[in-house]
C-alpha cells in the first residue's frame, strides 16, 4: 500500500527542486509563486505545481504567469512505474561533476567592462582589453570528486525525448511523494510540453531538442 507524505514540508522541498537559478532565468522564477489555486515553480524547461493548501508558506502571488501554458487538459493516462523510470537513469552514464566557476573582478576597468581612452581632445568608451568586455574573469571549472549523469543525455518517455537532469526532478520529486508510480496526463505532439501527473503534484516538462543528428538517447520508456 502506497504511503502519503506525513508533512506539508515535502511539498515546500518539491517546489525549491524547481526554482530556477539565479543568473538563468528570469528573475521571478528564483522562488515558488502562488497563482489562484495553485504554488508553483519552474526552471524554464520543467514546471511544477501543487495544490495552495498543501504547503504552509506564504509565496509572492503572480497572476497569470503560466497563462496559456498552464493549466492543461489531461489528454491520456498512462501509468509509468517509478522502477522503470529508475532502471532508464541507470542506462545513462556519469560524468564528472564540475564545481561552478569562480568570478574576480578586473582591475582595469573596476568591473564595469568598458574603459575611456583619449585621443587629443576627442575622448571614448570601448570595451575593456583586459577583460574583453565582461568586466570578470572566471576559472576553469574542476571535477569535486563526484560522478552525476551526463546532461547531454536523453530519456524517450512515449514520444518525446527528455533532459535526463529534468527526469531527475521528476524522480525526485515521486520519491518526495513516497509514491511508486507516476502517470503521462498529456503528450499531444512530440516536440510540445508533456504533462506528468504524481498524486496532487503536477509538472510540466518541455522535451529536449537536440541540434544535428548526433544519438544523445540512453534509454526508452515504451508507454
Amino acid at each position: 500500500m502506497e504511503t502519503k507524505p506525513n508533512t506539508d514540508n515535502v511539498y515546500e522541498e518539491i517546489l525549491n527542486l524547481f526554482v530556477g537559478k539565479r543568473g538563468d532565468c528570469n528573475e521571478w522564477m528564483e522562488k515558488p509563486f502562488t497563482d489562484l489555486s495553485k504554488v508553483m515553480a519552474t526552471n524554464k524547461i520543467s514546471f511544477v505545481a501543487v495544490p495552495k493548501e498543501r504547503v504552509e508558506t506564504h509565496h509572492i502571488e503572480l497572476i497569470g504567469k503560466t497563462k496559456g501554458v498552464y493549466p492543461c487538459l489531461h489528454t491520456c493516462e498512462k501509468e509509468i512505474t517509478l522502477h522503470r523510470l529508475q532502471e532508464a537513469m541507470k542506462q545513462v552514464p556519469l560524468v564528472d561533476e564540475l564545481d561552478n566557476h569562480k568570478a574576480y573582478k578586473c582591475k582595469e576597468c573596476n568591473g564595469f567592462g568598458q574603459v575611456e581612452w583619449q585621443y587629443g581632445n576627442y575622448t571614448d568608451e570601448d570595451d575593456c582589453p583586459k577583460c574583453n568586455g565582461d568586466g570578470e574573469f572566471k576559472t576553469d571549472r574542476k571535477p569535486t570528486g563526484k560522478k552525476v549523469y551526463d546532461p547531454s543525455k536523453v530519456i524517450i518517455i512515449g514520444d518525446s525525448k527528455f533532459n535526463v537532469l529534468e527526469l531527475e526532478l521528476l524522480k525526485k520529486t515521486i520519491e518526495l511523494l513516497k509514491q511508486d508510480k507516476f502517470s503521462l496526463v498529456n503528450q499531444t505532439q512530440p516536440k510540445q510540453a508533456s504533462l506528468f501527473k504524481i498524486e496532487d503534484v503536477e509538472i510540466l516538462m518541455m522535451p529536449f531538442l537536440p541540434d544535428g543528428n548526433v544519438d544523445l538517447v540512453a534509454a526508452t520508456i515504451k508507454i
